[in-house]
């Protein structure tokens, strides 16, 4: 879905996707440009972004024993 948040000549765009793979919980994404497919395109990539899982800090290093 895509809309204006204003009118005239300074008028942005924002689109919203909804993102899915196999059975995973959906992910959404917003993009806000000044055209319909710059906003398209960034709400693309904010919905992958959204779908990368994000490990801990801690979870990713060992810490060495001094």
């Amino acid at each position: 879905r895509e809309h204006a948040i204003s009118g005239g000549a300074d008028a942005r765009a924002v689109a919203y996707v909804e993102l899915r793979i196999d059975d995973e919980p959906s992910r959404f994404g917003v993009g806000m440009q000044a055209d319909i497919t710059g906003a398209a395109l960034a709400a693309l990539a904010n919905g992958v972004g959204r779908m990368v899982p994000v490990a801990a800090p801690a979870a990713q290093y060992e810490l060495a024993a001094a």
